[in-house]
């Protein structure tokens, strides 16, 4: 039976282990969210199917529109490999905080803006006010070309004062376009081969000589 379980362990294993997990190391190039991205120098190169996400932190600290060295947007490009295709797309931010109140009554919201600019040169912006998720799949319902995605999540700083910070997070799924498959799947043989397991397992125990 430790064979069935060491076999199980290493298939599961296997199953899970394309999915990607990137995570803001440095920080990511900003640029401005009000237009057409630039992709990325060194765009993440995506080839398996199933889900990835990517995540990271902004901070804007800002007086009369000078944001100085702040971390106001974060932009990066995911270059999808062969009859790849991002089928879906949800945008979350956490830890929200404002530091400052333009009313005296309480902090200003915390305005993230995204945007997601398509290979066929085309973009998309859409906002989201405090902590919460933002479901973009929509975006992703026309049959775009496999290609360079660049995507950027900024912090609205459109007061003359803003002091907010945020964290982000963008989960995706790609598609094989070839065949539709968007989950890794198990290898076909696995099963018989779990099942062939069990039965000599099975003879095993019949074997054994009564005590």
């Amino acid at each position: 039976m430790k064979i069935l379980q060491i076999t199980t362990a290493i298939v599961l294993a296997a199953s899970t282990a394309q999915a990607a997990t990137i995570v803001e190391s440095t920080d990511f190039a900003g640029q401005t969210l009000t237009g057409l991205l630039s992709p990325s120098a060194s765009p993440f190169d995506i080839s398996d199917v199933g889900a990835h996400s990517v995540q990271g932190s902004l901070m804007a600290s800002c007086f009369l529109g000078d944001c100085g060295s702040s971390d106001v947007s974060d932009t990066f490009s995911v270059n999808l490999g062969t009859d790849r295709e991002i089928v879906s797309m949800v945008l979350s931010i956490s830890n929200a905080f404002s530091g400052f109140s333009s009313s005296g009554n309480g902090p200003d919201p915390v305005i993230s803006n995204v945007n997601v600019t398509h290979p066929i040169t085309a973009w998309t912006i859409n906002s989201i006010t405090g902590n919460g998720s933002l479901d973009l799949s929509n975006i992703f319902s026309d049959p775009y070309t496999t290609g360079v995605y660049s995507l950027g999540v900024g912090l609205n700083t459109d007061g003359l004062i803003a002091e907010f910070s945020a964290d982000w997070k963008i989960d995706f799924v790609v598609a094989d376009i070839s065949t539709g498959i968007s989950t890794v799947p198990l290898p076909a043989s696995a099963g018989l081969l779990l099942a062939g397991l069990g039965g000599f397992g099975l003879i095993g125990r019949r074997k054994r000589p009564a005590v």
